[in-house]
């Protein structure tokens, strides 16, 4: 008998299927049949896609074997359980272990769960009830016993609350099946909560999209005090504001360099620095760096050549060059081994006529340079072309790392 209730999904046989299935094809599960173990095959599905999901984005929930995962969508918004551990560290390092937290977007709960590892009591917020409901089984099976759950919207919870010591709220970044990019246009619209939300916390952090403008978001925001650009291996995940009642004054900006394995790299400095920095210029040389993501998205243009010691190529070439590697930078680095034109030719320098095409400030895209240059895609060696201050350049280089 087909219930799909709550409690049907959450027995121990619902369970035992999904890890006996887990390496299952889902979308032939859809079509062989309609339910199994009592509950309905869509679902189940939609287990199996979520479990396969978390293997590597949620190592800790997919090692507990009575997780429930949430549709695809929420499963691709939440955060990363790198990413997450490392918000809870920052906050515990910024106001120590405090009595009192609210997450006011909670979602599937991997930021509350732990958010509340440095919280006597987080209290959870969401206003869909079924998300709710499954956070809730899922802060139970990952042995979090502080989280207190509310249904409810972000407004309607603060306006009923009375003090948290901090608050995170990661607004909807999707309105209209379009993705938004200013805070204002988020759900819940955090800049016109601020007076309410500052009554209620002296600590707020804000996590918005990795295409958010910093410098619009923190003329949005009051009281920035630092603003985090967390990467995640070389991707850009979010841009976070983290803001204190009692500041006032110029933000510090934070690149923040995560890795899946290995020890994360940070580049902090405040706008005043980069402004007045003084980047070196030159033609290319042994070497050539491309900064992390991280760094870019950040706007530590000229102070990347400052603190490192190496050129920049131009002015809006986001390429830099010197004869030796400095030590701590952080991004990827190639040694050019010749120069090279881009034309019908070119092919036969590389190995099989494979190349990986990279092209900065440059008249031609990778895929018209390979239209034109019949290089294929793929290999070990790279195919560099770029503007530099007097001339155009390509060159034929290895990637160091």
């Amino acid at each position: 008998m087909l219930t799909d209730s709550f409690e049907s999904r959450t027995s121990h046989e619902v369970f035992d299927f999904i890890i006996a299935h887990e390496h299952a094809d889902v979308h032939a599960l859809l079509l062989q049949q309609k339910q199994a173990v009592g509950v309905s095959a869509t679902w189940l599905a939609q287990q199996l896609a979520g479990r396969k999901k978390a293997r590597l984005k949620l190592p800790s929930w997919y090692a507990q074997r009575e997780i429930m995962y949430p549709p695809a969508l929420n499963m691709e918004q939440c955060t990363a359980e790198v990413v997450a551990r490392f918000r809870a560290d920052f906050v515990q390092q910024q106001i120590g272990l405090h009595k009192h937290a609210a997450d006011l977007t909670g979602g599937f709960g991997v930021d509350s769960y732990f958010l509340s590892t440095c919280a006597e009591t987080l209290s959870y917020v969401e206003p869909d009830e079924d998300l709710a409901r499954l956070a809730q089984h899922n802060h139970q099976q990952m042995g979090a016993k502080n989280i207190l759950h509310y249904a409810s919207t972000a407004q309607a919870f603060i306006h009923s609350s009375t003090a948290f010591d901090f608050v995170f709220i990661d607004p909807s970044r999707r309105s209209r099946q379009q993705k938004t990019y200013r805070l204002c246009d988020g759900a819940p619209d955090v800049v016109a909560m601020q007076p309410l939300l500052f009554q209620r916390t002296q600590f707020l952090m804000v996590k918005a999209s990795p295409l958010t403008d910093i410098k619009q978001g923190v003329q949005e925001l009051k009281h920035v005090k630092q603003v985090l650009v967390v990467a995640l291996d070389d991707e850009v995940k979010e841009v976070g504001f983290w803001c204190d009642r009692e500041f006032e004054g110029e933000p510090q900006i934070q690149a923040v360099m995560l890795q899946s394995n290995g020890e994360p790299q940070h580049f902090s400095f405040q706008p005043k620095e980069e402004a007045a920095a003084m980047a070196l210029v030159g033609a290319p040389g042994k070497y050539l760096f491309e900064p992390h993501a991280a760094l870019l998205k950040a706007g530590a243009f000229k102070l990347i050549s400052q603190r490192f010691q190496i050129k920049k190529i131009h002015a809006n070439t986001h390429l830099y060059t010197a004869d030796g590697v400095p030590d701590g930078f952080a991004g990827r680095i190639f040694e050019v081994a010749s120069a090279l034109k881009p034309d019908k030719h070119a092919a036969t320098y590389f190995r099989e006529g494979k190349a990986n095409i990279v092209t900065r400030n440059y008249p031609l895209s990778p895929e018209q340079i390979r239209k034109k240059t019949g290089i294929r895609d793929g290999g070990e060696q790279y195919l560099i072309c770029f503007s530099g201050e007097r001339k155009k350049y390509s060159f034929a280089a290895y990637r160091l790392r």
